[in-house]
């Protein structure tokens, strides 16, 4: 078991990765995000990595609970790792997601990732167990 921890008070978890892609690697700070389908990061931030849509798999179009729907595009992630484990060629989704960058985050940690996991979160105390 590993446990990581997160500010109970903040609006919503946040949990730390790696990601890398042809520049390199960069530590990202990600909403743990169950209701998002899919792991997405802030376009500017997979800029930073050597990512564009030039790199684009697929077009995807996403929309939230609010209905405000957003398109963007598909790249395969180099590597992601998070929670102590690793996954290569990842596929992950890319937006404008400029709201985030005021709260100093880069996107959004989707289902796609969190449903491979045994967890336990105790909300209160602030602390996400892996086993």
């Amino acid at each position: 078991m590993q446990s990581f921890n997160f500010n109970p008070k903040s609006r919503a978890p946040i949990v730390t990765a790696l990601i890398t892609g042809p520049r390199g690697t960069r530590k990202v700070r990600l909403i743990f995000d169950t209701g998002a389908e899919t792991t997405q990061f802030h376009a500017d931030t997979m800029h930073k990595i050597g990512y564009s849509s030039a790199d684009a798999i697929a077009n995807v179009d996403i929309m939230g609970a609010g209905g405000v729907e957003a398109q963007g595009y598909a790249v395969t992630l180099q590597k992601l790792f998070v929670l102590g484990s690793e996954a290569e060629t990842f596929r992950v989704a890319v937006f404008d997601m400029k709201h985030l960058r005021s709260r100093r985050l880069d996107g959004l940690l989707g289902w796609d990732v969190i449903r491979a996991f045994h967890l336990e979160m105790v909300g209160p105390e602030g602390i996400l167990k892996v086993f």
